[in-house]
């Protein structure tokens, strides 16, 4: 399943390049070639939460009618 979950992270991060998306770079503060950070961004959780929705409720098409996925992240922070 891990595969079919990066294969339509893929596609759809394809989709958002095609369409003239562009990734906000200041968040990510690693010390990483710029096209490092692209790829961190592009794998973020509730990206891959996205995708695994799209799975998981047998969407086969980018704009499903009727399918609603409600994505939730925990940013808890210790100290």
């Amino acid at each position: 399943q891990k595969r079919e979950i990066y294969a339509k992270l893929q596609s759809f991060t394809f989709l958002m390049i095609v369409e003239g998306h562009v990734s906000d770079m200041k968040p990510v503060l690693h010390d990483v070639e710029e096209g490092e950070k692209e790829e961190m961004l592009y794998f973020q959780s509730d990206k891959l939460a996205v995708a695994f929705g799209l799975i998981a409720t047998s969407c086969k098409h980018y704009a499903c009618k009727g399918t609603r996925l409600h994505i939730t992240k925990n940013l808890r922070m210790c100290s």
